[in-house]
């Protein structure tokens, strides 16, 4: 049976909703392909929900390039330069398809026109891409950010007792009070053992708590 954890999940939504918003793209393509146009009674209800399926693409495009981009964070050899790859063919069709579409309404100028003299608007074409562009690398930093982990502040360390590391010399004045280190381990067995989990350190064996009272006594005697 296939395990499903959150990125599976994830990945799954992300290329149903691809589907579904592609609906208003396809059905027309469809529909042409077996020689039949679109009537033009469904104009009124087909533009308003073709512009709601278009929105709905730009949100779904935007959480795949973070999905993709946080995959890219954490991956590496082969995987990472193939996830790279697509990236960059992702944002180059992106850009290739949304570029013109801002530079027509910034340049009042009809696509067709923009298209066929891109020269002449190359300036226009270029700003149009930067803006694509920047929301894209928008997208791209927070996929990052979400897979970056906090280096601010130094790592926990843990005693065996379970609680962060520190001065042994607590321990050292628990046990002082035991005459036998077989004593003394099976009180520290006792107080820490159901607090402690897998990842701690092992509570002491008799040669190291012998030890650790000996440290403590030359200690005491020192001062």
């Amino acid at each position: 049976m296939r395990k499903w954890d959150w990125r599976t999940i994830i990945a799954v939504v992300i290329e149903f909703s691809v589907a579904v918003v592609l609906l208003p793209r396809w059905i027309p393509a469809l529909m042409l392909a077996e020689g039949n146009e679109m009537p033009v009674t469904w104009e009124s209800w087909w533009i308003p929900m073709s512009a709601v399926f278009n929105g709905g693409m730009a949100v779904v495009e935007a959480v795949a390039i973070a999905y993709v981009f946080y995959a890219w964070h954490h991956a590496s050899g082969q995987e990472a330069k193939r996830l790279l790859t697509l990236i960059a063919l992702m944002l180059i069709t992106f850009s290739m398809v949304l570029a013109p579409f801002v530079a027509s309404s910034v340049g009042d100028v009809a696509i067709k026109e923009l298209l066929e003299n891109a020269g002449q608007y190359s300036m226009t074409l270029l700003w149009g891409t930067a803006v694509v562009l920047s929301t894209s690398f928008t997208v791209m930093a927070v996929g990052i950010a979400q897979g970056t982990k906090n280096s601010s502040g130094e790592i926990k360390q843990f005693c065996w007792c379970g609680k962060e590391m520190h001065d042994q010399s607590e321990h050292a004045a628990e046990i002082a009070g035991f005459d036998s280190s077989f004593e003394a381990m099976e009180y520290l067995e006792q107080k820490y053992g159901s607090n402690r989990n897998a990842i701690l350190l092992p509570i002491p064996n008799v040669v190291e708590i012998a030890r650790i009272k000996h440290e403590n006594i030359s200690t005491d005697s020192s001062k």
